[in-house]
C-alpha cells in the first residue's frame, strides 16, 4: 500500500510539474516608471505610468505618492521603494521646483512608502506613524542617517 501511495504521489508531482510556475510579482519597482498629475495649485499626484489602464481593468497598480511644493521648501509623500523611484519623483519635482526636499512623509513602514528614506537629503524631516519609525529603525539599518522623525500616535499627536 505504502509503495502505491509514493508511486501515485511521485507521479501526480511529476505531471503537475510542468503546470507550476513561480508567482511573477504584482509589480517589479525595476521597471515602473512614474508621472506626476497635478491635481490642485501646488499639489501633485506620483503614479506608474499604466496605472489608470490597469485600474479600469480592475488590475493591481504599482505605488503611487506625492507632493506639495510650498512657498520654499517640497514635502514630499512617499518616498518608495528603491532609490530608482525615489529618483523619480526628484526628478519629477525637479520639473515643477528648484525648492528643496524638507519634509516626507510615509503612509506606513511597507517598502513601497518608506524605504526611499535613505535618499532623502540630510536634514529632511520625516512625519510617520509611531508603529512605522519604530519598524523602520528595528529593521532598516540604512535608515539611520541624520533626518527628523516626528511620530504620531493614535491620537495624532506629535511626540
Amino acid at each position: 500500500m505504502r509503495l502505491l501511495l509514493a508511486t501515485f504521489t511521485t507521479l501526480i508531482v511529476c505531471l503537475s510539474a510542468p503546470y507550476v510556475k513561480a508567482q511573477e510579482p504584482v509589480w517589479d519597482g525595476n521597471k515602473v516608471e512614474l508621472v506626476s498629475e497635478k491635481i490642485a495649485e501646488g499639489v501633485f499626484a506620483c503614479y506608474a505610468k499604466d496605472a489608470k489602464v490597469l485600474e479600469r481593468l480592475g488590475k493591481p497598480v504599482a505605488t503611487s505618492g506625492g507632493f506639495i511644493v510650498g512657498k520654499d521648501k517640497v514635502f514630499v509623500i512617499e518616498t518608495m521603494l528603491n532609490q530608482r523611484l525615489f529618483k523619480q519623483v526628484e526628478s519629477l519635482v525637479r520639473k515643477e521646483t528648484k525648492q528643496p526636499i524638507a519634509f516626507a512623509i510615509n503612509t506606513s513602514a511597507h517598502g513601497d512608502h518608506s524605504f526611499g528614506n535613505m535618499y532623502l537629503p540630510q536634514g529632511t524631516i520625516i512625519i510617520q506613524h509611531q508603529n512605522a519609525s519604530r519598524y523602520i529603525r528595528e529593521h532598516l539599518e540604512d535608515d539611520n542617517h541624520p533626518v527628523y522623525f516626528y511620530e504620531f500616535d493614535e491620537q495624532a499627536t506629535a511626540q
